[in-house]
């Protein structure tokens, strides 16, 4: 999974569970060597992670959220961290910049940039 790079935060309102538990949400931005992008993360657990945290994040998936790509984790995922500012990343490309859209096609579904949504 990525690890953090420059790992800015900002919290988000919080949501509700069908149980009734309020869960805090997260957002960072992570980076590996291949670029960055946003990471999504629900759960008390993120108002511990700091930047240059370096963060193994398993059971996670790819969604666009306000028409942004994003990593998310939600439920049973892991967020394990691993270590601090040892890293190598780039945070070019980020992914997470520009619109998305879900595109259908013969092959299934998927996310492109809005620029390559159009119908033909």
């Amino acid at each position: 999974g990525p690890g953090s790079g420059p790992g800015s935060s900002s919290t988000r309102d919080s949501s509700t569970s069908g149980g009734g538990v309020t869960v805090p949400i997260y957002s960072f931005l992570v980076a590996d060597m291949t670029g960055s992008c946003v990471f999504t993360y629900w759960g008390s657990l993120g108002s511990e992670i700091a930047e240059g945290d370096i963060m193994r994040a398993e059971a996670c998936y790819v969604r666009v959220y306000n028409e942004t790509l994003q990593l998310s984790q939600k439920g049973h995922g892991t967020l394990i961290k691993i270590g601090e500012d040892l890293m190598e990343f780039v945070t070019e490309p980020n992914v997470s910049r520009g619109k998305w859209k879900l595109l259908e096609t013969a092959e299934g579904k998927k996310y492109v940039p809005a620029t390559q949504a159009v119908e033909s």
